[in-house]
Order: structure tokens, then C-alpha cells, then sequence
């Protein structure tokens, strides 16, 4: 496992931390394996790690009660995991598979690092919104540098956390300039990506953002105290198509909760704060290494007979039934995209 000093590092190269790769894995849903979540699973499950895992796991924390990515929906892999009890019904709705509540991985990877000791806390990490792949965020990166430059010493040093597509597209210079120190947790397609960034965190007292994301979520969980600044002075520009494709619009109500609980920084994260997190990353579906194994076995006998039991509820479960389909559809799929490249 990425180890703090380790994580530390890598920093020193950012150029080589960043740089655009492509995604390697043998998981029959390949984003599993962003930001490292098949490693994380495998790792805590001591599952073997060329074996693909049979259950999606969504790669992010999302707040919207209506949208499900079209890659998921789509996956012919008969399970999902949803973290947050909100995304449940959802799922449930939009797709065919079976759905069972889980932990976030970012959990199961906080367990792994337990052991690891604490590192002494000080100043901010700053997380501006970022771009994706195909989706670019515009904001005044100036203002931004600014606002960061009057806060009050306490909240000092400020690091600014730039994410890999952003640093390739040069706007980490701005804060650069201005003597920030800037730091990235890597590519999303890097397997330490989600370990870098609990290390970044665990350096820092207070974690600061301008728009609502995972990193509020796994912040807290890394044991910062989390707040806005400027929230949502930015847009999303992309084709009308991908903007529907990529971007999922939050639930309002949602919304205005977290803008209410993560107004104002607090010395440490609240009890209703912590509630929160924990909700959304479902940390009460926390499961125990062999609780967990035995629950991916389930989905991997579920994907290869068509019928499993569940481990925990005794629950009969039936999809897709007939196994030669299954591979003969997985084998097409490989093959046509093995000839686009």
C-alpha cells in the first residue's frame, strides 16, 4: 500500500503524477478501477487481484436522486452497490440488477490505514472545482487565488490540490505564482490515487472547496474539518450531449443541507457533520473482510450461474440465467472495442 512518505514523494513530480495515461485493467467493468477502487476492495477482501469483481461499484458520491450513469445502467454485471440510502431507489428503479447497500470504498480504505500512524496537522487543502476528461470547469482562478491569499493564518498553509486534468490544462500556475503549494492525489486511472489523496488530507487540518464532490465526503473521513468558499462561481463547459451523459444535477434540498452544515469552518468536524458523511458514504453497511468476501462471492455465483444466495439475508436471487449469452455478449463487446483502438 501507498505509504505517507511515499505519497509525499510523489509530489515532488507532479508533471509525472499527472501526465494523461490509459485505463489497464481486467475488470469486466472497468471503472471499478478508477481512482483505484478494485485495488482497495481486493486489497481490504484479500480477494486475488486479477479477478474481476461481478459488482459495480459507483466511483463517486453522488447527490442526485434521478440520474444513473448509462455505463452502469448499461454493464451487463447482474449487481450494484448503491453507498448512500438515498441512491437506493434509484438504482432500483433505472436498472435490472440487484441492488445491495454497501460502504464506499474510501471506508474500506480508511480501515486499511488505521494502523498507519498519525501525521501532525496544519493549514488547508484547497480543492477547486475541477474539470473530467471530457468536461471543462471555467472560473475566475484568479479570484480564487486571492480570496485564498486573505484568509487568516490559522487556516495557513494553504495547499491547493489540483486534479490531473487541471494541472495538464495549466491552472494550478495561477496559485502557483502566487506561492501556494500545489499538490495532486494523480490520475483518476492510477490504482493509488484514492490512498495519495487520504494521505494529502491527513497532513491538513481544514479542507476547503468551491463546489459540492466527493472531496467533501472523503476529506472528513481522512479526518479534516470541511468548508465552502465561493460556492458554485464557476460553469461547465462541454457539448449539450455530454453535459446529459456526464453530469448529474444534484437534489436541491440536498444541497442547501450541506451548504448549511459546511458554511463556516469549525475547529473540528461537527457530530451532524460527521452524521452526514457517514450517511453518504454508508458507513453503516460496513462489513468485515470475510463479510465482504463472502458477499462478492455471492455476485461472481450470481454472474456465472444466474441464480446465489445471499450470504446475509438468505435471499434467493435470479439474473440472466442462461451463462453462454452472458460470455458471448462480454466477448463481442471486448472484440469490438479492441478493433476501435
Amino acid at each position: 500500500m501507498l505509504t505517507l512518505d511515499k505519497a509525499i514523494v510523489d509530489q515532488s513530480d507532479l508533471h509525472k503524477l499527472c501526465r494523461d495515461r490509459s485505463l489497464k485493467t481486467k475488470e469486466l467493468f472497468k471503472p471499478n478501477s478508477f481512482y483505484g477502487i478494485d485495488y482497495i476492495i481486493k486489497k481490504y477482501s484479500a480477494i486475488p487481484p486479477n479477478k474481476a469483481l461481478k459488482i459495480i461499484f459507483p466511483h463517486g458520491v453522488s447527490l442526485s436522486n434521478n440520474f444513473v450513469w448509462k455505463e452502469e445502467k448499461n454493464a451487463i454485471i447482474p449487481c450494484v452497490y448503491s453507498y448512500s440510502p438515498h441512491r437506493y431507489k434509484i438504482y432500483e428503479n433505472e436498472t435490472n440488477k440487484v441492488v445491495l447497500p454497501a460502504a464506499s470504498p474510501f471506508v474500506y480504505l480508511a480501515e486499511l490505514l488505521n494502523q498507519q500512524p498519525n501525521p501532525e496537522r496544519e493549514g488547508t487543502i484547497f480543492f477547486p472545482a475541477h474539470s473530467t476528461h471530457h468536461v471543462t470547469s471555467i472560473m475566475n482562478f484568479e479570484k480564487l487565488a486571492d480570496d485564498l491569499e486573505q484568509f487568516d493564518d490559522k487556516y495557513k498553509p494553504i495547499s491547493v490540490c489540483i486534479y490531473w486534468r487541471d494541472f495538464n490544462l495549466g491552472r494550478h500556475k495561477i496559485f502557483e505564482e502566487k506561492g501556494f503549494r500545489i499538490v495532486s492525489a494523480g490520475h483518476m486511472f492510477d490504482p493509488c490515487f484514492l490512498f495519495r489523496l487520504y494521505h494529502l488530507c491527513s497532513t491538513h487540518k481544514y479542507s476547503i472547496s468551491n463546489e459540492l464532490g466527493s472531496h467533501l465526503f472523503y476529506s472528513v473521513k481522512s479526518g479534516c474539518s470541511f468548508f465552502f468558499m465561493n460556492y458554485k462561481q464557476m460553469v461547465r463547459k462541454a457539448t449539450g450531449s455530454i453535459l446529459e451523459r456526464d453530469v448529474a444535477t444534484p437534489d436541491q434540498t440536498t444541497v442547501n443541507n450541506l451548504l448549511r452544515l459546511f458554511s463556516k469552518p469549525t475547529e473540528k468536524p461537527t457530530n451532524e457533520q460527521l452524521h452526514i458523511v457517514d450517511d453518504f458514504l454508508g458507513v453503516k453497511n460496513f462489513k468485515t473482510p470475510d463479510e465482504l468476501r463472502k458477499e462478492l462471492e455471492f455476485a461472481d455465483r450470481l454472474d456465472k450461474f444466474g441464480f446465489s444466495r445471499h450470504p446475509e439475508s438468505k435471499k434467493m436471487y435470479y439474473r440472466m440465467p442462461n451463462l453462454i449469452p452472458r460470455r458471448l455478449l462480454r466477448a463481442i463487446k471486448r472484440k469490438l472495442m479492441n478493433g476501435n483502438k
